[in-house]
């Protein structure tokens, strides 16, 4: 029986129909505050760059955050680190302007994440970790959504693994007190959400509107629109 549910944000809970054009708008913006501190445009696009990539390859020795300004501190050097405040307010302010490169539904979004708080325990909002919690209210601010919402969120404050690792659905579980047998992963990607979940050994429900599966794998998963998840979260919940 499921008692737990994650979900999914980027393509999942937020229409995000080309995540591209969106990191593209990210680092449009950043770089332009960055570059008023001070800083090369070039170096800054790097330093974004190297500090994903050591996300990406983060082993669970250090947090994301760690590791994304490591990345920072390689090119943009030590004093970066004074800069934080001034990025911590970007993420609530001219990061906003990113919204343009999704589809917000904040009825369907409402909709779901009341549905999986009326039949689970927990709701946990298991988005990929490379922001700050601070970009992660932002983005959910457009859905009518609020951190209050959902009983835990990983960002990369909180996680040392990123998806597609089944190891970030590890630490996940462990971070929250849940059992892997109870729980329920709903998101949008075949690689990131649904295999490595369900090799975790979690119940996974691919939902449709924004579908990714870039190697055109095999999967094995619950799959249908908002209504269909509304359905499977009550049968899988009694």
């Amino acid at each position: 029986m499921i008692k737990n549910i994650l979900f999914d944000l980027d393509g999942t809970l937020l229409n995000m129909p080309d995540l591209g054009l969106f990191l593209k708008k990210y680092f449009s913006l950043f770089t332009s505050v960055a570059c008023k501190l001070g800083y090369d445009k070039e170096l800054v696009v790097k330093a974004l760059k190297r500090g994903t990539e050591y996300v990406y390859a983060n082993d669970g020795t250090r947090t994301n955050k760690e590791a994304m300004w490591i990345g920072f501190e390689e090119l943009l050097g030590p004093g970066v680190y004074e800069s934080e405040p001034v990025f911590d307010e970007f993420y609530r302010n001219e990061f906003r302007d990113t919204v343009t490169e999704t589809r917000p539904d904040p009825a369907t979004a409402c909709m779901l994440v009341k549905c999986a708080r009326r039949h689970a325990e927990k709701v946990i909002l298991a988005t990929n970790p490379f922001f700050p919690l601070e970009a992660v209210r932002t983005r959910l601010s457009w859905l009518n959504l609020k951190d209050s919402d959902f009983d835990g969120i990983t960002s990369y404050e909180n996680s040392r693994y990123c998806k597609p690792k089944p190891e970030y659905y590890s630490q996940t579980l462990e971070l929250f007190g849940l059992s892997a047998s109870e729980s329920l992963m709903v998101g949008n990607d075949v690689s990131e959400d649904i295999l490595p979940a369900r090799k975790t050994g979690l119940d996974t429900f691919l939902l449709h509107g924004c579908v990714i599966n870039r190697s055109a794998a095999e999967y094995e998963s619950a799959e249908g629109d908002a209504d269909a998840l509304c359905r499977y979260i009550e049968q899988q919940t009694l």
